[in-house]
C-alpha cells in the first residue's frame, strides 16, 4: 500500500462518511452507544484497507458496493469478536 494511495483513500473515506454511517445504521450501532467513536474508527481503517485492496485487485463490482460489503462483513467480526470476549471475560454466575 502506496503513501499516496493511503492518503487518497483516507481523503474519500472522509469525504463518504454516509456510507460508513449507512453501515454502522445496518449494525444497529447508533450514536447514543458509548462505543460508537469506537467502532466509527475502526469502520473508517476498514474503508482504507479495502479502498486500497480495491484498485490492487480491480473485482467487477463497483467500488461502493465492494467498500459497503467490506465494511459490513468487517463489523459483524469485530462484533463477534467483543461478543466472544465479553462471554469469555463475563464472572461466573455463583449459586447459593
Amino acid at each position: 500500500m502506496t503513501n499516496q494511495l493511503s492518503t487518497q483513500a483516507f481523503n474519500d473515506a472522509l469525504a463518504n462518511k454516509k456510507l460508513i454511517f449507512g453501515v454502522l445504521k445496518k449494525c444497529h450501532i447508533t450514536r447514543q452507544q458509548s462505543d460508537f467513536d469506537d467502532y466509527f474508527q475502526e469502520c473508517l481503517l476498514a474503508y482504507v484497507d479495502a479502498y486500497c485492496q480495491y484498485e490492487r485487485e480491480q473485482p467487477p463490482i463497483s467500488r461502493q458496493n465492494y467498500l459497503y460489503t467490506k465494511l459490513y462483513q468487517r463489523m459483524i467480526d469485530l462484533w463477534r469478536k467483543q461478543k466472544h470476549y465479553q462471554d469469555f471475560c463475563a464472572p461466573e454466575p455463583t449459586t447459593s
